[in-house]
C-alpha cells in the first residue's frame, strides 16, 4: 500500500554531481523508477537503469546511485515513480473485496 501520493523528486544540479540521490517515497519494483536529466533549451534525456544509475532494493524509501559520469550541462535530475493505473485482479466468485 502506498502511504504517500508523491511520485516525483527533483534535484537541481551543479557540477560536480553527487554520487547518490534520495528517493523519499515507497516503490515496489525497480522498473517503476525512471530518471531524467533536464537541460537548458534541450529535451530531457531519459537515464537507463543499470547503465546510468542503480537503485537500492524497493522499500519505503530508496537511493538512486549515479553509475557513470553524466553530461555536466544538465541542470536538473527528475526521479519518477511510474506505476500502472490498473492492476490485474483475479477474483474467485464469492470472494470479498476490501473496501
Amino acid at each position: 500500500m502506498l502511504k504517500s501520493p508523491d511520485n516525483k523528486q527533483q534535484y537541481e544540479l551543479t557540477a560536480p554531481f553527487p554520487a547518490s540521490f534520495d528517493i523519499p517515497y515507497r516503490f515496489f519494483t525497480k522498473p517503476e523508477i525512471k530518471a531524467y536529466l533536464s537541460f537548458d533549451g534541450k529535451n530531457p534525456q531519459k537515464l537507463i537503469h543499470g547503465t546510468d544509475f542503480s537503485l537500492t532494493d524497493p522499500a519505503d524509501t530508496g537511493t538512486l546511485f549515479r553509475e557513470r559520469e553524466w553530461d555536466e550541462s544538465a541542470i536538473r535530475l527528475t526521479i519518477c515513480r511510474e506505476m500502472p493505473v490498473l492492476q490485474n485482479t483475479n477474483l474467485i466468485q464469492g470472494d470479498k473485496i476490501d473496501a
